[in-house]
């Protein structure tokens, strides 16, 4: 195995980032869903609302106006109704496996 390269090395910090926010999303969702006695999940999309109103609204805008209506509507839309981890997990494995390989 060779010397990794700066790239790599950003992956495997990226992963190892992704990974703990999927973890930290996960428990804030368990503690939501006890709390509730019911399974409670919070959206990427919610979670990007209240961190940063303006931008999800102009990347709605961007992708609607300039780009091709369905993207938003058929491509991003449907990813960020999904918990948090259910993304950030699978991503960040990814990044870290291939980070270190």
């Amino acid at each position: 195995m060779g010397q990794r390269t700066t790239f790599q090395w950003i992956q495997t910090v990226f992963g190892l980032a992704l990974i703990a926010i999927a973890i930290l999303a996960l428990g804030y969702d368990a503690q939501l869903s006890s709390a509730e006695m019911e399974p409670q999940f919070k959206p990427i999309g919610q979670w990007w609302f209240e961190l940063h109103r303006g931008s999800y609204g102009g990347v709605q805008v961007f992708l609607e106006r300039y780009l091709w209506p369905p993207l938003w509507s058929h491509g991003l839309l449907p990813v960020i109704q999904w918990p948090v981890w259910v993304v950030a997990g699978p991503v960040g494995i990814i990044a870290f496996v291939f980070g270190r390989s």
